[in-house]
């Protein structure tokens, strides 16, 4: 048996400036009601960056606005575009990296910011 997870990489939420002409927090919304619906067998969402286009707390608080009530655990782990600072302030901790078992190998989440 296997276990599914859902992984989503380069969100790059904005504070409502387009990207290309794309809105990406309505995409990330659609993204994720999409995958809630045809896979909720999944076990938990790993989100990895860029969270964010820019860092900026409103950006952080538009993905947390998202990702707030996921009926399933949610990981994640920062890009090039995430700002520590930002995060922190919205999500009142560090990133850190972690580590989860599926299909008997571990997978490690690491932050390699120096």
């Amino acid at each position: 048996m296997y276990e599914k997870i859902l992984l989503f990489t380069d969100i790059h939420i904005t504070d409502g400036t387009l990207i290309t002409g794309l809105d990406p927090v309505s995409r990330f919304r659609a993204a994720l009601d999409h995958a809630l619906a045809d896979h909720s067998d999944a076990s938990r969402i790993v989100i990895l960056g860029d969270l964010t286009h820019n860092g900026r707390v409103e950006e952080y608080q538009s993905f947390q606005e998202c990702v707030k009530d996921l009926p399933l655990p949610v990981d994640l782990l920062p890009g090039n575009h995430d700002r520590r600072a930002g995060f922190e302030q919205v999500f009142g901790r560090a990133f850190a990296p972690f580590a989860f078992d599926a299909m008997g190998h571990r997978i490690l989440c690491l932050d390699t910011l120096d």
